[in-house]
């Protein structure tokens, strides 16, 4: 097999799940790895009868992982080392099955019918130093009688996206290695590790079956990611914010990449600490990570911060004091916002010009920040309501908005034309089925603009609609600012139809 596959993982607590989803898996893969641990002993035992069956037909390699929970080392039920070593010395097994994934302690030495050992190790709790991960390694790849054999394997858990950077470094020293960063800080090594040396990247057989944390589906890393198939030389683009598992913003701008065929893939950058994040990962001048970075998406909650850590700022960007979009020119970090020419085509598409126009902005982050900006550029009066208004004093002064407490007597939002939630209220999770404004004050608007595209349609947007109000959602403006960071990156304009249309796809998954 050659290196840099994407791997189907099967797991299921029934024979007759497993071997449904290992020949499925074994459709679309050209590695499919075995989770017997999911399989209790009597299910395990129907499951290995079904194996000849599969083995006939399938030309790609099959893994098979029988690992124990009683060790901390993933196994999914308590498997004793004598069962481990009697279950891997089964003739059945050694018919049907090309690699085993084990650790060294649970099975020394393999029967010699096994063409690689995968000598494994997990770190469910942290992200191991750089020192720890080279010992380990040395551990696992010394292994056994026969090290030739050995397939180092190591995963951990980063609880910041730069813990994943000993882990990825690693995959320049060790030649076979399959390194995995778990959780939503782990995602793009997921995505990119085979491009930059791991052996193997695991997928899930679909979008409800993932056996480890962060693991996304075979058709996601393939088809949206295009994993197993970029190299070095691709240009890494990403979203940058926290939480971004669920972001519409991968779908969007890797479609656009494979309409224009531009060799270029955009990824999850789950990131907690921005500084260290722009430290360690991004700036050329400090970076400690080996990849092929060009520039990044940012949401919640880093637009202002980023503002801050840049080389330069464009005009917009330095004005409005938040950066949804950094392009890396050479040695230099360049920080614009496409937040509000995307916010005001859209605004314009549905209301028409907004000059003179009475505007309300619920929010007081970056992306109200851009609202307010280009409002006050078109000529519109606005209004800024936020529960603290001390946080929006900043954003009154510089472009002489007026602020309001934001609370829900209907009486406060008289005198408006137009609504914008430009916060997180009413959003997927524990602020959905929330709106930010009482259903009485919509009355008389002539349009209500909600910023949240996930769910599509908002508590805020169904009560406008409710009282014959004009709505646009977020999902316009999401893919409007998309396209001018696309045209910022690559000088191109934008398949706008191409980004709709995967945008639109994506949202049955939210």
């Amino acid at each position: 097999m050659r290196p840099g596959v994407v791997c189907i993982s099967v797991t299921d607590d029934s024979a007759e799940g497993f071997l449904r989803k290992a020949f499925e898996g074994c459709a679309k893969a050209s590695a499919v790895e075995l989770r017997f641990d999911s399989l209790s002993s009597e299910e395990l035992e129907k499951a290995v009868e079904g194996l000849s069956e599969i083995r006939g037909s399938y030309e790609g390699v099959l893994i098979g992982t029988l690992r124990s929970s009683a060790n901390g080392q993933g196994g999914i039920r308590n498997v004793s080392p004598d069962e481990v070593a009697s279950f891997w010395s089964d003739p059945r097994l050694r018919r049907v099955i090309d690699w085993v994934d084990a650790g060294p302690e649970e099975l020394p030495e393999p029967p010699t019918e096994y063409e690689k050992i995968i000598r494994s190790r997990h770190f469910f709790d942290h992200a191991p130093s750089a020192a720890e991960l080279a010992e380990n390694a040395s551990v696992l790849k010394n292994s056994g009688s026969d090290p030739s054999r050995n397939l180092v394997k190591i995963a951990c858990t980063p609880v910041d996206i730069a813990g994943a950077i000993p882990l990825w470094n690693l995959l320049d020293h060790t030649g076979e290695t399959i390194a995995v960063a778990m959780s939503e800080y782990g995602i793009w090594t997921r995505i990119l590790g085979p491009a930059y040396g791991s052996f193997v990247t695991y997928a899930s057989i679909d979008e409800r079956s993932g056996s480890a944390p962060g693991q996304l589906s075979f058709e996601e890393l393939t088809e949206t990611y295009r994993a197993g198939e970029i190299t070095r030389e691709t240009a890494v683009y990403g979203i940058v914010g926290l939480p971004v598992s669920h972001s519409l913003s991968p779908a969007i701008h890797n479609a656009a990449f494979r309409e224009r065929s531009i060799d270029s893939v955009y990824v999850p950058l789950a990131v907690r600490d921005a500084g260290e994040f722009f430290r360690e990962m991004v700036s050329p001048a400090t970076r400690s990570i080996k990849w092929n970075l060009r520039g990044f998406s940012v949401t919640h909650p880093h637009k202002t911060s980023m503002a801050r850590l840049v080389d330069r700022l464009e005009t917009a960007a330095e004005a409005i004091g938040a950066v949804n979009t950094v392009t890396i020119d050479d040695e230099t970090t360049i920080g614009s916002n496409t937040d509000a020419e995307g916010f005001l085509a859209s605004l314009k598409a549905k209301l028409g010009d907004p000059k003179g126009a009475s505007i309300g902005i619920i929010g007081s982050g970056g992306a109200a920040r851009a609202a307010v900006y280009a409002l006050s550029n078109a000529g519109a009066r606005t209004v800024i309501f936020s529960r603290y208004p001390s946080e929006a004093k900043g954003i009154s002064d510089r472009f002489g908005a007026e602020i309001r407490l934001l609370e829900r007597d209907p009486a406060s939002f008289q005198g408006l034309d137009v609504i914008v939630n430009a916060s997180p209220i009413g959003s997927s999770g524990g602020l959905e089925g929330e709106s930010p404004v009482p259903g009485e004050a919509l009355e008389n608007l002539q349009l209500a603009f909600d910023m949240v595209y996930n769910p599509m349609r908002t508590r805020f947007l169904r009560d406008a609609s409710e009282a014959g109000i004009p709505t646009i959602g977020g999902l316009e403006m999401l893919i409007e600012q998309a396209a001018l960071q696309f045209r910022t990156w690559t000088g191109d304009e934008a398949p706008i139809i191409a980004m709709r249309r995967a945008a639109e796809s994506r949202m049955r998954y939210l």
